[in-house]
């Protein structure tokens, strides 16, 4: 209820009262469940760095829950450890073998850790699940862009604009390829 209402600071003191709890313990379902609370407060604030230990002790707990994991690769990601949140995303791709969202941050990790073969694949994936927007197309330009390729960069920008003509980066982008920006 406090991360709802935007009470941060109430939110991690209730939180870490609870952790320290020891007459009588939390169970290992409840800590987990906590921790993974704590994690989403410093989240919710934008402080990735400091939700990473709190999601990966809640990971420790229950390696097999599919949120669990996806906030400890978000938080990883956000902190730009993309790396490490490849390799979450990827066991949470293997949690939930055809979820969408999981695959495009798998890929936009991988192409951050500059895997840019591993991210194509991804993010290929992706479209051709049935996921069409600007952010993706942007992403594949990105890729095409690194692999040399300046005509599939710049066709993916120009599906990017046509998704979206308003998105100043691919807009900035394509006018750099084509000669006609800075």
């Amino acid at each position: 209820a406090y991360r709802m209402l935007r009470q941060f600071d109430a939110a991690g003191k209730h939180l870490d009262a609870v952790l320290s709890q020891t007459d009588p313990p939390l169970g290992a379902d409840l800590t987990a469940q906590a921790l993974l609370e704590r994690g989403k407060v410093e989240f919710d604030r934008e402080r990735f760095r400091e939700a990473v230990p709190f999601f990966a002790r809640a990971y420790e707990s229950n390696r097999s829950d599919p949120p669990t994991v996806l906030y400890l690769a978000g938080a990883l990601y956000r902190d730009k450890q993309y790396g490490e949140a490849a390799a979450k995303y990827a066991e949470a791709l293997k949690l939930q073998p055809r979820n969408l969202s999981t695959e495009r941050y798998l890929g936009m990790a991988l192409l951050e850790k500059g895997d840019v073969a591993e991210a194509e694949k991804h993010l290929k994936a992706v479209l051709l699940g049935g996921e069409e927007d600007a952010s993706l197309y942007y992403h594949l330009a990105r890729i095409r862009e690194a692999a040399g390729d300046r005509a599939g960069a710049i066709s993916y920008l120009e599906s990017a604009l046509r998704k979206d003509p308003n998105y100043q980066n691919a807009r900035v982008r394509l006018d750099k390829l084509t000669g006609k920006g800075p």
